[in-house]
């Protein structure tokens, strides 16, 4: 009787194990055969009817990670030290719009978002692709997917379950062509099935001098400890911009870099903290071709551990421009809002083509 009763124990004990191991077997060979691997480079539109920019003409940038519109000042995140997954519904509606009255409030020539959904979980599967775009009717408007997973399992409790997610470029003109370009470099087997798939989107417009204007969106990696992903993103990007350089076009980048300006300090805001997870900056003499432009009196971005709570939570700078020489920048601005849509703040320019 005993040992019956042992057998009983064990099973019990046994069988949540037994099921959990099956569960996450399913999860991962589900996203093995859903995996989301798009070919190195994808011509979303071209336009034979296009608009043609003028050299010295000014006009305005405006980029701006609006982290799925579940990144308030009140949210965590999991990944990054927090507990949640998703804010709620309610929140995430309200959130959403008030992104779309600062998009429509800014009036930029260029808006280079990051982090848009189209339909994911997380969102509620609304489709902020088309809130933006509908709401920028006189726009034209171009999305790149660089995150698509079938099913993310993690947090265990609470998972963050299907994501459609990606760049979205919106402009008062017309380009020739738009491409999405594929970023090299993955994680590990397991991580690089449930994380995103890092790509540019290229927005190629005509110049009234026969140059072209290259405007690229930009999401570099995150949760790259060691910086390798980052590296090659880099490379990648170099090796791109540098050629239209050399062709006489003119370059504008613009985006989220996951990792501070080569000359600026990661914790200026925060002296008193030592380390953390954006203690990387930019590699030093990028290009002799582009410089980086920023705006060194604000923060663009917080850390996700909690909510927000100013001069506590840590701040820094990861999101700003790469600009070509033959770009006149007159200005670059950060809009303090103390995080109150995202977890990023928008960071404006006012250029012109020389």
């Amino acid at each position: 009787m005993r040992k019956n009763m042992l057998i009983k124990v064990l099973l019990c004990l046994l069988l949540p194990i037994f099921l959990f191991g099956i569960y996450v077997i399913a999860q991962i060979s589900y996203a093995y055969f859903s995996y989301y691997d798009p070919p190195k480079e994808i011509i979303i539109a071209t336009h034979e009817n296009f608009d043609t920019l003028q050299v010295q003409e000014s006009f305005t940038s405006m980029i701006w990670n609006i982290g799925y519109c579940g990144l308030d000042a009140q949210a965590d995140f999991f990944h990054d030290g927090g507990k949640m997954s998703r804010q709620n519904e309610v929140t995430l509606n309200h959130t959403l719009n008030g992104v779309v009255a600062e998009i429509r409030k800014q009036n930029s020539d260029f808006i280079l978002l990051q982090e848009v959904d189209s339909h994911s979980k997380r969102s509620y599967f609304t489709d902020q692709t088309f809130r933006i775009s509908n709401a920028l009717d006189s726009f034209s408007s171009f999305f790149a997917k660089n995150y698509q997973v079938q099913y993310v399992p993690l947090p265990w409790l609470d998972p963050m379950g299907k994501v459609n997610s990606g760049l979205l470029t919106c402009s008062k003109f017309i380009p020739k062509k738009v491409i999405r370009y594929q970023l090299p470099g993955k994680f590990g087997f397991f991580k690089q099935l449930f994380f995103l798939r890092r790509c540019l989107l290229v927005s190629i417009y005509q110049v009234s001098n026969g140059k072209e204007f290259w405007v690229i969106n930009l999401h570099n990696s995150a949760y790259d400890t060691e910086g390798k992903l980052r590296d090659q993103e880099l490379d990648f990007l170099l090796q791109l911009t540098e050629e239209q350089c050399v062709r006489g076009n003119y370059v504008l980048v613009g985006g989220d870099w996951n990792e501070c300006p080569s000359d600026f300090v990661y914790n200026k805001f925060h002296p008193d903290i030592k380390e953390n997870a954006y203690n990387a900056n930019m590699r030093k003499n990028f290009s002799q071709w582009l410089n980086f432009h920023y705006d060194p009196n604000f923060p663009t971005n917080r850390k996700l551990n909690k909510p927000f709570e100013k001069g506590k939570t840590f701040t820094t700078i990861i999101d700003y421009y790469l600009v070509s020489q033959n770009i006149q920048v007159d200005s670059v601005n950060t809009i303090p809002q103390d995080f109150k849509y995202s977890d990023h703040e928008k960071i404006l320019l006012q250029f012109k083509l020389k």
